[in-house]
C-alpha cells in the first residue's frame, strides 16, 4: 500500500516546444509555398504570405512553436511536399 504525504505535490512534466522551420528553396513557386503552408499548419493565409516574405528576405521563418509530435508532423508533411523544414527546440 502507498501512502502520499501531505504537502507533496506531483511535479508535471511540461512538454518542450519545438519551432518548425521553413527554409528558402530555388525550385518551388510562391503561391505553391503560400498553400502548402495554409494547409498543413492551417496558418491564415496573411500569416502564411508573411512566413513566406520572411524566407524570401532571411532564407528561413519560423513557422509554428508547437509540441514536439505536432512538429513533427508538420516537418514530415512539409517535406512530402517538397518543401525543406527543420525543427530547433524552443528556448
Amino acid at each position: 500500500m502507498s501512502t502520499i504525504q501531505p504537502g507533496r505535490k506531483k511535479k508535471r512534466k511540461i512538454p518542450s516546444l519545438w519551432h518548425v522551420i521553413l527554409h528558402n528553396d530555388d525550385h518551388n513557386q510562391i503561391e505553391y509555398v503560400i498553400n502548402k503552408v495554409m494547409q498543413i499548419t492551417k496558418l491564415s493565409k496573411e500569416n502564411a504570405i508573411d512566413k513566406v516574405k520572411e524566407i524570401n528576405e532571411k532564407e528561413k521563418s519560423t513557422l509554428v512553436t508547437v509540441h514536439l509530435e505536432l512538429a513533427e508532423l508538420y516537418v514530415e508533411q512539409l517535406t512530402t511536399a517538397k518543401l525543406i523544414a527543420t525543427l530547433q527546440r524552443a528556448s
